[in-house]
């Protein structure tokens, strides 16, 4: 279970043992909003959103945390984290979220993402 709903999360670490990506999959396709929830509940309580951008293969949300880039130090000086929601197939379909990607992959306030 991944909170509320089945399925199953792969993460990576950094060498000092932090988990650094985290990739959730539902085990059946969620709504954006309940993916949403999902993620979030793995961010810090004082997370805050940077941006919130569709494209049209995903939707990229980043947030900040200070206790992140406090705890993260080196591995994310600045407590960032991307949120990738991706469906099944090249379209974004906030209807049906297939994957949830947590990672520290662009700069704060940066979106790079070619989806």
């Amino acid at each position: 279970m991944i909170g509320s709903i089945p399925g199953h999360v792969a993460v990576r670490c950094s060498s000092d043992d932090y988990v650094i990506v985290e990739e959730i999959h539902p085990l059946l396709q969620s709504p954006a909003g309940q993916a949403l929830r999902v993620a979030l509940t793995e961010l810090p309580d004082d997370s805050e959103k940077v941006y919130d951008h569709r494209h049209a293969g995903c939707r990229v949300l980043q947030y900040r945390s200070q206790k992140l880039a406090d705890q993260l130090g080196a591995d994310d000086n600045d407590g960032r984290v991307d949120i990738v929601f991706e469906s099944e197939g090249s379209a974004y379909n906030a209807g049906a979220i297939k994957v949830i990607l947590m990672d520290l992959f662009d700069s704060l306030g940066a979106d790079t993402r070619d989806c």
